[in-house]
């Protein structure tokens, strides 16, 4: 690798890692998760996860790999963010939360790009919102957990599935068998 293509990838490393933070600490700060621990126990996790997705975005971009498979994870945001505008300020009967871990977790352990304990760090958050909005805010499985949980699904296989085909597209045909 060259010293340019190094720095590029640690410009981009630098990118990812600060619009995580950011990005986090953003929405902890909006969501003023500070003034009840169930909440911050809840917010942390999914805001490191959910975040690190759109600064993924701009990391790419820093490191001029922008393909399809961007913009199949640049549509995927654009879903979640939907999704989680449509339950803060419509009152859809989802959880945000639940959504977009269980989306970005799916979506991110499906990228090869990433170290295999990074792609497991990703599921980390999943039983902790689900755990905590079980036992900690709502006291039961309600219907925002369970449309939380489908639509994740749905949006992380749908993303997952895409950037498969896009992976598959570039890659060499298989040879016939005798």
């Amino acid at each position: 690798m060259t010293p340019h293509g190094q720095l590029q990838g640690r410009a981009a490393a630098a990118v990812w890692l600060a619009g995580t933070l950011v990005g986090a600490a953003a929405f902890c700060v909006y969501s003023q998760s500070w003034q009840n621990g169930r909440y911050l126990m809840y917010d942390i996790p999914a805001a490191l996860a959910v975040y690190s997705f759109p600064a993924l975005l701009l990391a790419l971009a820093v490191a001029g790999r922008i393909d399809t498979g961007w913009f199949i994870r640049l549509a995927a945001l654009a879903v979640l963010t939907t999704i989680t505008l449509g339950r803060e300020f419509l009152v859809w009967p989802i959880s945000g939360h639940v959504t977009c871990v269980v989306a970005v977790a799916i979506i991110q352990s499906r990228d090869a790009g990433l170290r295999p304990a990074l792609r497991l760090a990703y599921w980390l958050p999943v039983p902790i919102v689900v755990l905590v909005r079980i036992f900690g805010i709502e006291g039961t499985v309600d219907t925002p957990l369970l449309t939380g949980l489908a639509a994740g699904t749905v949006v992380g296989a749908a993303t997952a599935w895409g950037l498969y085909c896009h992976g598959r597209r570039g890659a060499a045909p298989a040879e016939p068998s005798a």
